[in-house]
């Protein structure tokens, strides 16, 4: 989630796939995910006004966009979401 929507669609950095059987234990899944949550929480305390107004397209409708302000609640939603799972 934090990868494609904070890194590719915000960052715009290259797409990242994860292979789910790659993650054979909690902590492999901490190892890769610890970097993008710092990544993240970078990405988004530096964000200034205009940049979280911006818009982006969305990556299965480029015709389409979305503010990086809807993205970050999004974010904060997935993870809360989860969270309770």
């Amino acid at each position: 989630n934090e990868a494609g929507w904070v890194g590719y669609v915000i960052r715009g950095e290259q797409r990242r796939r994860f292979e789910p059987g790659a993650f054979g234990s909690l902590d492999a899944v901490m190892a890769e995910w610890q970097p993008l949550r710092a990544a993240t929480a970078a990405t988004i305390l530096g964000l200034t006004g205009e940049e979280r107004e911006s818009r982006r397209p969305l990556p299965w409708d480029t015709s389409k966009t979305v503010s990086v302000d809807e993205i970050v609640w999004y974010v904060v939603a997935h993870d809360q979401y989860h969270r309770g799972q």
